[in-house]
């Protein structure tokens, strides 16, 4: 029974805490890297960064081939990284080109994490890292890219894919085409609208998706084949209508509580009665569609009722005789 309770609790753990720890370690990383990257710009005496290449404005890491580059007033990537580097810091660097090509990166074939967060980017060629086989982690989040064109990721093997932060982003339909991750990160995107088509391709790899804090007013029912494989599903800060057509969405939710744990769960926006309320207050019940009512205008065209028709509104016609 001490198995079963423990395997229980580690599953319910497993679904909310490792990408937040991995967050957190991989930003307190990253200071100390930016922290290592200015001593050394310094002239101070830095353990660890005797790598026989390392850029002068960043951190090397030579045992565990990571290179710090954070924040370091880049216009581009530093052409002295070592081509061996499996982790590449370059968040907060504005580079002088807004778009990622494939000759930008394709002199790290080693590379599994690749970090480009707040880089001012505005597009990703496709392809850009067809080169790179052994990438795992990828972040682009908080930049200015307006559109995941179609198979960008083509080829792809990842864990985690951040689109975070890129207000306004369109996404395709073929966008994710040819991509496999386990985590797809698209959360503060300003996304009015999420095609089935576009992420239900995934379903056979992901397992983290997070559409949190996005403008979605409903959600396609057609979404729930893959929303019923994820371990962790984010959808609260969304402006939902809680009327009909989210009856599907709040069953899952109450069959799938689970999935849910860790975040806000999603809440209402409309109508007013249902405003500001979580799915852990509502029932389905509470979830109805208005229906409109026609009113009727007899035109009778003789005086003796034989014959009349009824207007309705929306200008169909019905005939009606006298019994």
């Amino acid at each position: 029974m001490l198995g079963s309770l423990r395997r229980e609790m580690m599953r319910d753990v497993a679904a909310t805490l490792p990408l937040m720890l991995a967050g957190a370690l991989m930003t307190s990383l990253g200071h100390v890297g930016e922290a290592l990257a200015e001593r050394r710009g310094r002239g101070g005496d830095v353990g660890g960064s005797g790598v026989s290449q390392c850029p002068r404005a960043c951190f090397c890491n030579a045992p565990s081939r990571i290179v710090y580059c954070s924040r370091r007033g880049l216009a581009a990537i530093p052409r002295d990284v070592p081509a061996d580097t499996l982790q590449l810091n370059l968040n907060g660097n504005l580079f002088s080109w807004t778009t990622v090509t494939r000759s930008n990166v394709t002199g790290y074939p080693a590379l599994e994490h690749l970090y480009l967060s707040e880089c001012g980017l505005e597009r990703i060629e496709v392809g850009a890292f067809s080169d790179l086989a052994h990438l795992r982690w990828l972040d682009l989040s908080n930049n200015r890219i307006r559109a995941i064109e179609p198979r960008t990721f083509d080829g792809l093997t990842l864990q985690h894919l951040f689109v975070n932060g890129n207000r306004h982003v369109r996404i395709h339909s073929e966008s994710f085409a040819g991509l496999a991750t386990t985590g797809l990160y698209l959360h503060d995107c300003s996304l009015g609208d999420v095609s089935p088509e576009s992420v239900v391709r995934l379903n056979f790899t992901l397992r983290y998706l997070w559409l949190n804090g996005n403008e979605l007013e409903r959600l396609d029912p057609r979404l729930r084949q893959l929303f019923e494989v994820l371990l962790h599903l984010r959808l609260g800060s969304n402006p939902l209508r809680c009327n009909c057509w989210a009856v599907w969405l709040k069953r899952f939710f109450d069959e799938s509580r689970e999935v849910f744990k860790g975040a806000l769960p999603p809440t209402c926006l409309r109508p007013s009665s249902l405003k500001g309320r979580h799915f852990t207050n509502i029932t389905v019940h509470d979830l109805r569609c208005q229906v409109r009512k026609l009113k009727p205008l007899i035109n009778i065209r003789k005086k003796n009722i034989n014959h009349a028709f009824i207007n309705y509104k929306d200008n169909k016609r019905k005939s009606i005789r006298k019994m």
